[in-house]
């Protein structure tokens, strides 16, 4: 008996969302920081969210999806520790995040929450805001092979 409830434990954890309950009202500053098993992805495109979420989760931590215009309430209200960010077929999608991103990144000290951005075409110097703020440029297709590593050798990086 005691394996079938690891399973569904396993099971719970894999599928489980943000509740209502781990949400503070926007502008109140976190406790403890950052929570760095929470990644919010950002992006227009509903299908890539969902195939972004489903290589966050399968990395085992938990996943809050917005478009680039409802993510201001996600950021300040549930504090995640890493930010993906889909900026579209010209790389200007979350343009409008960044003085959000910015507040953010001072409210935590600078570095945190870390952000993933995932680009279309290769990034030029100055052809998007985000790129200046990234911690990493993931060029598409997304796949889990390319995305996967870089948001646990991330994490880990800030964690030790």
């Amino acid at each position: 008996m005691p394996d079938a409830l690891n399973y569904r434990e396993s099971l719970d954890y894999s599928w489980r969302r943000v509740g209502k309950e781990s949400i503070q009202e926007p502008g109140l500053e976190p406790d403890n920081g950052p929570n760095m098993s929470l990644v919010l992805v950002i992006g227009l495109s509903p299908v890539n969210r969902v195939v972004i979420s489903r290589i966050v989760e399968r990395a085992g931590l938990k996943v809050l999806c917005e478009a680039p215009h409802n993510a201001q309430r996600s950021l300040l209200a549930c504090h995640p520790g890493t930010v993906i960010a889909d900026c579209g077929c010209d790389n200007s999608d979350c343009d409008g995040f960044v003085p959000l991103f910015e507040r953010s990144r001072a409210l935590h000290g600078g570095s945190l929450p870390l952000l993933i951005m995932l680009s279309t075409a290769g990034v030029q110097a100055g052809g998007t805001l985000l790129a200046r703020l990234a911690d990493a440029i993931i060029s598409k297709p997304i796949t889990v092979e390319g995305l996967q590593p870089v948001i646990l050798r991330l994490i880990e990086a800030v964690q030790h």
